[in-house]
């Protein structure tokens, strides 16, 4: 994050950086920063065995790749990685609908607004449908037995 803040800075007060167009100062910025984030990943050693066992008994996250945790410790995950990344769509499109359906309100922008309330319903029933298909499945209740036994660090 430092480095997206140094190299957007240089690239708009330096004069010998300065990229005056936005997309491109956007996609400089996005370049050099994934150039230093990858570099940096590569270089830090991985989080230890223990480490990651440690967090999976705590937060049992799904998906595919905390399968050795998941057969080292024979939990199953309390988190459905599917049903994580519906939410986050629904978020997004909730979220999205929400801020630019003010704009398109606060500019008089009627037809942005009607569309961008669409959008926001959309996101609010999908988020409420995941509720709901979630407590129907009993995951709740797994949850409550999960804090009954003590991991209360979810």
């Amino acid at each position: 994050m430092l480095a997206g803040f140094v190299i957007g800075l240089f690239t708009t007060i330096v004069p010998q950086f300065s990229i005056s167009d936005f997309g491109i100062r956007l996609f400089v910025i996005v370049l050099i920063t994934s150039a230093i984030w990858i570099t940096v990943m590569m270089m830090t050693a991985p989080e230890t065995p223990e480490t990651l066992t440690r967090f999976y008994k705590k937060v049992r996250p799904g998906g595919p790749g905390w399968r050795l945790q998941m057969a080292s410790t024979g939990l199953h995950p309390l988190q459905s990685l599917g049903d994580d990344l519906l939410r986050v769509l629904a978020a997004t499109l909730l979220l999205f609908g929400l801020m630019f359906g003010v704009g398109g309100a606060l500019l008089l922008r009627w037809d942005v607004l009607r569309w961008m309330v669409v959008l926001a319903s959309m996101g609010g029933g999908g988020l409420l449908w995941l509720r709901r298909r979630e407590h129907s499945r009993g995951i709740s209740d797994i949850t409550t037995a999960s804090h009954a036994e003590g991991n209360t660090n979810r």
